[in-house]
């Protein structure tokens, strides 16, 4: 049986659904399907003390922003909600964020503001099917899985109004950047897990000059890493390589996957430094 604050998630959702019916220019039904699978995942003590007008309004704000986006790249935006501005107000900062659905998406987010000390009240991350035209521009929502659909994220954050407008592209930036970096590793995440099956078994069947032990366990190591144990963001490839009597580790030209495709200024200039002489003895 459903709890008390349940039920009223339930009849609020009902209300919203009324409301939205009665508003001019929504694409219902289209409009309706979302609303219900944007707040349906919600807890229900996060609903029910909010005005229905505004939860409706931010479920509306978000609609309107993913009715047109590209597939391939976040579509991001930051504001502070005003009547005047923006048809509906709350006392936080919003982020809104619509992505192809893919692994990691809200940890990396949530990171990504905890590190610039930005605090967290409410986040909803609905997963929907979509359908849209080859121009980006949204047809159908359904629920996730659903037959001829594309999964995709939207996300509505809430912060403390800290972040004033002068910081709004600092944020957009960096999650920009993080949701780059998540896209890269999960498209490269085959084919790191193909590169470590290739080293684990080239180890098997061809192992270093080194005591049986040693090969063992990093054997074992690398075969726990392949068991779900570790998440591969990057791998890389690199050289050991002597030079007018100094040792470096050349990166292997192209062997880059996930966060580790493109090789940063910083660590090219390192890899440039000869090796000190205990990490060399320890490469060789």
């Amino acid at each position: 049986m459903a709890s008390e604050t349940e039920r009223r998630k339930i009849e609020l959702i009902e209300r919203l659904a009324q409301l939205s019916a009665k508003g001019p220019g929504r694409e219902i039904p289209a409009f309706d399907a979302f609303l219900r699978l944007y707040y349906d995942g919600v807890a229900p003590e996060l609903l029910v003390e909010i005005e229905a007008g505004d939860l409706l309004k931010a479920a509306l704000s978000l609609w309107q922003f993913a009715l047109g986006r590209k597939p391939g790249a976040p579509k991001i935006r930051i504001f502070n909600p005003t009547e005047a501005e923006h048809g509906w107000r709350s006392s936080h900062t919003v982020i809104e964020i619509v992505n192809d659905d893919m692994p990691f998406l809200v940890d990396s987010v949530v990171n990504a503001l905890n590190q610039r000390e930005l605090m967290v009240h409410l986040l909803i991350h609905p997963i929907i099917g979509v359908r849209r035209d080859r121009d980006g521009k949204l047809l159908a929502v359904s629920e996730h899985g659903a037959a001829g659909t594309t999964a995709e994220s939207v996300l509505h954050v809430e912060l403390s109004r800290r972040a004033t407008p002068d910081s709004f592209e600092g944020i957009r930036a960096s999650l920009g950047a993080v949701l780059t970096d998540v896209r890269i590793a999960v498209e490269d995440w085959r084919a790191m897990h193909v590169r470590l099956e290739e080293t684990i078994e080239g180890l098997a069947a061809s192992p270093p000059p080194l005591p049986v032990e040693e090969v063992v366990e990093g054997g074992a190591f690398l075969s726990w890493i392949r068991d779900g144990n570790f998440t591969l963001l990057g791998m890389r490839d690199y050289e050991l390589a002597t030079d007018g009597g100094a040792d470096y580790l050349r990166i292997a030209s192209e062997s880059g996957l996930g966060v580790l495709r493109t090789v940063s200024a910083e660590s090219a200039a390192r890899h440039r430094m000869p090796l000190p002489p205990a990490l060399a003895a320890f490469a060789r």
